[in-house]
């Protein structure tokens, strides 16, 4: 629900969005979309997700931004940003 919340809060419903796919990396395991979800400011709400502590990457799928979203999980867990603050691992 946290997560939920944040993520609302930066990108509420009907926010306008543009997805960017990676070909070789189009889906998961479980055959859901990957993308990287990039808001009208020209941000990517994938960074601040992580950078804040309301996600975290998994390293089994990778993504041209893995090393970056590696260190912004990493300062996160270290800052207990978000999810972190209430728990070392999610």
């Amino acid at each position: 629900m946290k997560a939920t919340a944040f993520a609302i809060r930066i990108a509420s419903p009907g926010t306008n969005i543009t997805l960017i796919t990676e070909e070789k990396y189009f889906f998961d395991f479980y055959k859901r979309q990957l993308a990287y979800i990039i808001l009208p400011d020209g941000s990517c709400l994938n960074e601040i997700l992580i950078a804040e502590g309301y996600a975290k990457l998994m390293s089994e799928y990778y993504c041209s931004n893995l090393p970056k979203y590696q260190q912004l999980n990493f300062a996160a867990m270290q800052s207990a940003n978000g999810l972190y603050a209430f728990v070392s691992n999610f």
